[in-house]
């Protein structure tokens, strides 16, 4: 069993190895986001599932619903790191050894005696079927996000949108709801706003880059006037929703 899990670490540390050539100045942030979040969440598979395969089987399942997530980049650390820590279990001791410096990918390498430096080269991962799997789920990605930038940049153009002018506030939002959309800003499918302002919910779409931006579905706009479950507008004192010459705006009018 060992040597088997070997041989697909060492596979797994291959394409990581590829991955960061390509891109060497992420690797100090990807590494802290696995030690920091990959551990609480192996923490907590440890407490919970005091069985070691049922945590492996756990973690397999989150992981694979990794590939259909639309916000890969904000939850890849929390299962990547758990899953590395896991592997790492086969001696218990490296808990006592971790620190933020180091990177659980590399330590699983040291305890299963693989040389990164000898691992296979791009050929013979371009080949197999775990890369074209993963540029295959890529592929659906690319084409769901140019359709949510198409829904943004019509809202913007047919002014069915509404413009929070407020300096501060706060966001509630969930992590595998979000997509970055270029220049516009990220996309958040799901989000609640809270400030001096007031609070707003919407399940309509949210863009954020320097202010939020909500979507409204295209004449809908009288929905913003009641409470529903998709959408909810509630104004402190001094704050009004107007028309604006890019559709609608709350401002403070005191």
């Amino acid at each position: 069993m060992f040597w088997k899990r070997k041989s697909h670490i060492e596979r797994a540390l291959a394409f990581r190895k590829w991955r960061w050539a390509l891109f060497p100045d992420k690797i100090t942030d990807e590494c802290r986001f696995e030690f920091q979040e990959g551990l609480a969440l192996y923490t907590q598979y440890r407490l919970c599932l005091r069985d070691s395969l049922k945590v492996s089987q756990q973690l397999c399942q989150e992981v694979e619903r990794l590939l259909f997530s639309p916000s890969l980049s904000r939850q890849y650390g929390y299962n990547m790191g758990a899953m590395y820590a896991c592997l790492n279990d086969v001696d218990p001791s490296w808990r006592h050894d971790a620190s933020p410096s180091m990177n659980l990918n590399e330590m699983a390498g040291k305890l299963y005696g693989i040389d990164i430096s000898k691992l296979e080269d791009t050929t013979a991962l371009k080949q197999s079927d775990s890369y074209l799997r993963v540029v295959q789920e890529a592929d659906s990605h690319e084409i769901a996000r140019q359709q949510v930038l198409d829904k943004v940049n019509q809202a913007i153009q047919t002014k069915s949108v509404v413009y929070l002018r407020a300096d501060n506030y706060q966001m509630g939002f969930n992590p595998a709801c979000v997509m970055g959309l270029d220049e516009l800003g990220n996309y958040f499918t799901v989000i609640e706003l809270k400030g001096d302002f007031g609070a707003l919910y919407s399940e309509y779409g949210c863009l954020i880059s320097n202010q939020p931006i909500l979507i409204l579905p295209a004449s809908n706009i009288k929905k913003m006037s009641k409470k529903s479950p998709e959408f909810s507008m509630e104004l402190n004192k001094g704050w009004r929703l107007r028309r604006c010459a890019e559709g609608y705006e709350i401002v403070n009018v005191r």
